[in-house]
Parts: C-alpha cells; structure tokens; sequence
C-alpha cells in the first residue's frame, strides 16, 4: 500500500493526540492499597484538604492527599496515625504530580504520629 505525505502526518496527529489525552488523564492503579502514616490537614488550603503522611526508611516521606468527601472518620484521624485503604491516582495540579488516595476504609491504630515508618 502506498502511503502518501499528507496521510503520515495525519496518522502521526491522531496518535500523538491519543498519546496526550492519556498522559493528562489520571493514573489509576488496579488494586487497593494500605498505607500508614499522619492524618494533617492542610492548613493554607481555603477548603479543607486532608493528606496521609506516610515516613519511609530513607527519613523521607511520601504524602497522599485524601480524597474522602464525607467521611468523618477522616476529620477525626487528624493528628493521629491511622492506616488508610483505597485506590490511588496520579494527578497533575500546577505542573506538579499529586498522588491522591480516595479512602476506601480509615483506621485509626495510634494517638499522634511517630516520624518513622510502620
């Protein structure tokens, strides 16, 4: 088959418009998770945002923003260490990469948080 110029470009425009609608869509992962760490919220946002600090081996942390509309259970971990369960997705929000939880099950396991890891 004969491919001329004019359909090359056209075919390379429709993969990498596919290609660009994929990388802004979020990244869901197929199973849930448990994770482990500081319930906080986040005291600059206008509307409260809650997030899971969780503490790893290197003295680092990874954080979660929550996404729990609703629940409760969220509020009421603030300042506590608490096991959270649930999907997570990668969003993009002022050109950085947010790892976002949405909570599946919350659990408080400990009065205040410890900085290092479970």
């Amino acid at each position: 088959m004969f491919w001329n110029h004019r359909t090359l470009i056209a075919i390379t425009f429709v993969l990498l418009s596919g290609a660009a609608v994929s990388a802004d869509s979020p990244a869901v992962q197929d199973r849930p998770v448990t994770v482990t760490g500081c319930i906080e919220r986040d005291a600059a946002a206008s509307t409260p945002i809650y997030k899971v600090v969780v503490p790893q081996p290197d003295g680092g942390s990874v954080i979660y923003q929550l996404n729990a509309p609703g629940n409760a259970a969220v509020t009421s971990a603030v300042g506590k260490t608490a096991q959270v369960t649930g999907g997570i997705t990668t969003e993009k929000k002022a050109g950085r990469e947010i790892k976002v939880l949405t909570v599946t099950k919350i659990e408080v396991v400990a009065d205040g948080c410890r900085n290092e890891p479970w």
